[in-house]
């Protein structure tokens, strides 16, 4: 489930699917070709130097330290540096 939602005038709320397509060995939501417009002008970059807060949440974080669970190298790769830009 993708979507966003504003709270006030300089607050955005970001939800990304994290989950994958298929239980096992399937790539993520969030990496499939219909998805990609969704994440670029929810993180766009900004060069004007107008801020927004911008607040994703996801389901699978991309570090943990817990016994049961690994490091989510894909949210790594592919989401923390569209966090960073904008």
């Amino acid at each position: 489930m993708f979507y966003r939602f504003r709270f006030g005038s300089n607050i955005e709320f970001i939800c990304i699917d994290t989950s994958k397509q298929a239980w096992l060995f399937g790539e993520r939501y969030f990496r499939h070709p219909n998805h990609q417009q969704f994440l670029e002008t929810s993180f766009p970059e900004i060069r004007d130097g107008s801020r927004m807060w911008r607040i994703p949440y996801f389901h699978h974080p991309p570090y943990c330290a817990g016994p049961n669970h690994s490091n989510k190298n894909s949210v790594i790769e592919h989401l923390l540096p569209r966090f960073r830009r904008s």
